[in-house]
């Protein structure tokens, strides 16, 4: 299971976030990719790319990370489907 961080895609602008300004700044497609693949080759059941990203996964409250998610949400200006 791959566990999506957030990624500096077009899908970002498309919400109409700015990713610099996102309290968790995106990390690029490239290093998402690779982590993904270098942890399908370990053959891990589970895949979270980007060190910091697995640090405050520990660190931070899971209700804290639902509620930074849904105010990132309600701040986009498109639905994307």
């Amino acid at each position: 299971m791959l566990i999506v961080t957030p990624t500096d895609t077009p899908l970002v602008q498309k919400m109409g976030l700015d990713g610099s300004a996102m309290p968790m700044k995106p990390m690029p497609v490239e290093q998402c990719v690779g982590e993904g693949l270098d942890g399908l080759n370990r053959n891990r059941m589970i895949i979270m790319p980007g060190l910091f990203f697995r640090i405050m996964n520990r660190l931070v409250p899971h209700g804290l990370v639902r509620a930074m998610t849904g105010n990132m949400m309600r701040k986009s200006t498109t639905f994307v489907s």
